[in-house]
């Protein structure tokens, strides 16, 4: 069984680090996608000071989420 952890992984060094670890087979990162579309590739191509981060403009913190 794949491992796929998401949400709040917004960083290419904590997806690194989280699959170094060995605590995850593959990283969702869907806010990161959607605030830079080339986010993969900036991180691959060791742009990351060019990459656009999500500003988690919609996150709302009353909302109870499921740890």
């Amino acid at each position: 069984m794949l491992t796929m952890p998401c949400g709040r992984i917004n960083t290419p060094e904590f997806a690194e680090k989280i699959l170094e670890d060995d605590k995850a087979d593959l990283i969702v990162m869907v806010r990161a996608q959607l605030a830079d579309a080339n986010f993969c590739n900036k991180a691959k191509n060791g742009q990351v000071n060019q990459i656009r981060y999500c500003s988690n403009s919609l996150y709302d913190p009353s909302i109870k989420h499921i740890t």
